[in-house]
């Protein structure tokens, strides 16, 4: 993806990359660990479908003082989001992840999740997968996002289409206006124009 996208993302929501490894890894307890585990292998063999709401309750309930501790999963969130009521997390991928990808960032996430429910008991904890924008369109700002997920290798059988966020979604929910994606679009083009010009007359 390099540094593009999230920088614009940073500027759109005011949020920041954010590492949660080595020094800063979080924990997750033995419970909410099987949880995962038990989610995961579920969704690999296709004995349950994704269901955001369900898998939250699962890895997100029943928080207990005192029960023993292991590292979660590392994981940096591209584009981080804290409030006085909520923790969001949004990872930016490219259209076209590698084969294979959709186990991995799914079982991320849900590490992500519930570690951040236990460091933030009485906040909401949100996490998004990203995609700047949707190459089976034939419109540069229009998506259809059933469509784009069955075009991602793998990623159909682990993920709700709620925890995917795709072209002018992606934007529109990082700025919390609409058209963002158009109006993008429209500054690249001008400033091209602009750049073009001035080389013309170097």
């Amino acid at each position: 993806m390099g540094t593009g996208f999230e920088n614009i993302a940073h500027v759109l929501s005011r949020g920041y990359k954010k590492s949660l490894a080595r020094g800063f890894r979080l924990k997750i307890s033995s419970v909410q660990s099987a949880r995962i585990s038990a989610i995961t292998v579920g969704l690999a063999s296709g004995a349950i479908r994704p269901n955001r709401v369900e898998e939250d309750k699962l890895i997100m309930s029943d928080i207990k003082a005192g029960e023993p501790l292991q590292d979660a999963l590392e994981f940096t969130a591209d584009v981080y989001l804290e409030s006085a009521d909520a923790v969001e997390c949004i990872e930016l991928k490219s259209v076209r992840p590698n084969k294979g990808e959709g186990r991995g960032e799914k079982e991320k996430i849900l590490h992500g999740k519930a570690a951040l429910k236990r460091l933030h008991s009485k906040k909401t904890i949100s996490f998004f997968v990203g995609f700047p924008f949707d190459p089976t369109s034939p419109s540069p700002t229009e998506y259809d996002k059933s469509r784009f997920i069955r075009h991602l290798i793998g990623f159909e059988k682990f993920f709700d289409p709620d925890e995917i966020l795709v072209a002018s979604e992606l934007w529109d929910h990082l700025s919390g206006q609409r058209n963002t994606m158009q109006e993008l679009l429209q500054l690249t083009t001008e400033t091209v124009k602009q750049f073009c010009a001035v080389s013309k007359n170097l």
